[in-house]
């Protein structure tokens, strides 16, 4: 009699079924799917890497310092802040007093819907600020400052510092290298100007710096020596070997008797007095008729 058998399941079709994935039933709801986009969309973000720059007040003495500040703040931490618009509405939050409500009507007109703000848009922004806060005359008190510039009693550190602000902000650094060494070369003193007769050229202006600088110090290091070489020595009291030999008391002159003195300090305190003038007994008898002194 045959035997039946059940049918098996082959190792192929047992690892195909195996591998379909467990249905669930349960299922993300809206608000779920929602914060987590969010959560996403925060952890998306990096971190930022510069601070915030200072407040703006409407000082233009310091917009200089303010404007590319600002700057570089958008540009490092773009993805940080977000697309044009919130970058534009940042910068204008770091304005504040005088400067936020003079802008504030600039605003209003260009950045009130995240549809008007493009790239452009901070862009004009800043331009807007420039025709605000720049100082017009900041490019020719420069050039002034450049070509009056003296080094005096000025370190040669000091001096380039200033030379390299004032160049910058006479938007001379573009210039080429021989027209900014002949420049710098008369803001220099006598002491250092001398000293480069005997150096060699140089081709670029960084060198000429380098030049300078190792000039000055050893013209420091020869005026220090100069002044210890020139200093008195320092002259120590020491006491002598021998002690000097005692010197007998002299004896002091006993005085005399003072009736001997008495002639001379009479005659100190009653000088001589003059003798009366010879006249004739006619000039006398004159006189007593005239009733004249004698």
């Amino acid at each position: 009699m045959p035997t039946y058998e059940a049918p098996t399941i082959s190792d192929h079709e047992e690892s195909t079924l195996s591998a379909e994935p467990e249905t669930t039933d349960s299922q993300e709801t809206p608000s779920t799917m929602s914060q987590s986009n969010d959560n996403n969309s925060v952890h998306q973000r990096p971190r930022q890497i510069l601070p915030d720059p200072e407040v703006f007040k409407g000082d233009i003495a310091s917009y200089q310092n303010f404007k590319h500040l600002l700057k570089a703040k958008l540009h490092v931490d773009r993805k940080a802040l977000g697309g044009p618009y919130e970058c534009l509405w940042y910068a204008y939050g770091r304005l504040s007093g005088n400067a936020a409500s003079h802008i504030l009507p600039w605003m209003i007109a260009n950045a009130d819907s995240p549809t008007m703000v493009n790239d452009d848009t901070v862009t004009k922004l800043f331009e807007h600020l420039d025709f605000n806060y720049m100082d017009k005359e900041l490019q020719r008190k420069a050039m002034y400052n450049l070509s009056t510039l003296k080094q005096g009693n000025k370190t040669i550190n000091e001096l380039l510092a200033t030379f390299d602000r004032y160049l910058m902000e006479a938007g001379q650094q573009n210039q080429p290298d021989n027209m900014k060494i002949f420049w710098l070369e008369n803001t220099l003193n006598d002491d250092i100007f001398n000293r480069l007769v005997n150096a060699p050229t140089c081709k670029t202006f960084s060198e000429y710096c380098v030049q300078l600088q190792g000039i000055y110090d050893r013209h420091q290091k020869y005026q220090q020596r100069s002044a210890e070489h020139r200093r008195p020595p320092n002259r120590r009291t020491t006491t002598p070997m021998f002690p000097p030999p005692a010197t007998s008391p002299t004896a002091t002159p006993t005085q005399g008797d003072p009736m001997d003195w008495e002639p001379t300090i009479s005659h100190a305190r009653n000088p001589q007095r003059k003798r009366a003038r010879w006249v004739s007994g006619k000039e006398i008898e004159h006189r007593k008729q005239e009733r004249c002194c004698f």
